[in-house]
C-alpha cells in the first residue's frame, strides 16, 4: 500500500510540475525536466496507463525504488522512470528492441545494471544504455 502510494506521489508531482500555462514546445520544454535531444516533453501530457515500480541499487548497494511509468496517446507511447522527482531512464519507443536513454547525471551502468549515483554529477548527460553498454549521443 506504501510502494502504490508513493508511486501515485511520483506521478502526481511530475504532472504537477508539468502543469501550468503552457502555451507551445517552449513552454513545456522550460518546465519539464531535461530530456535528450531526441525526445519531446510533450508527453508528460499523455495520459498514464501503466505503473511498476522497481528497485534500483545505490552505490552504498541499498535498493531505491523506482517507478517505471507508461504514458500513451493514440498508437504512441513514452516510458519513463522516476526515482522520487528525478526523471533517470525514457523509452520513447517502447514498442521497438532500441534501448532507452538514460541520465548519466543520475545512474550509472555497473555489471550490466543502472546504480543510482550517491551524489549526481553535471546534470542532463543523456546516453542510449544498450545493456552491456552505454552510447553517449
Amino acid at each position: 500500500m506504501a510502494v502504490e502510494r508513493s508511486a501515485w506521489l511520483v506521478i502526481l508531482l511530475a504532472v504537477t510540475a508539468c502543469a501550468g500555462p503552457a502555451s507551445g514546445p517552449e513552454a513545456v520544454s522550460a518546465i519539464a525536466p531535461c530530456l535528450p535531444s531526441a525526445v519531446s516533453a510533450q508527453f508528460f501530457f499523455w495520459p498514464v496507463v501503466g505503473l511498476r515500480t522497481v528497485a534500483v541499487p545505490t552505490e552504498d548497494g541499498k535498493p531505491e525504488e523506482a517507478s517505471w511509468v507508461l504514458y500513451r496517446r493514440g498508437h504512441a507511447a513514452v516510458a519513463a522512470m522516476w526515482i522520487r522527482s528525478d526523471l533517470v531512464a525514457v523509452d520513447p519507443e517502447v514498442d521497438t528492441d532500441r534501448p532507452e536513454w538514460i541520465d548519466l547525471s543520475l545512474v550509472m551502468v555497473v555489471k550490466g545494471e543502472l546504480v543510482l549515483r550517491r551524489q549526481p554529477e553535471a546534470p542532463c548527460r543523456w546516453a542510449r544504455w544498450i545493456h552491456s553498454e552505454v552510447r553517449n549521443r
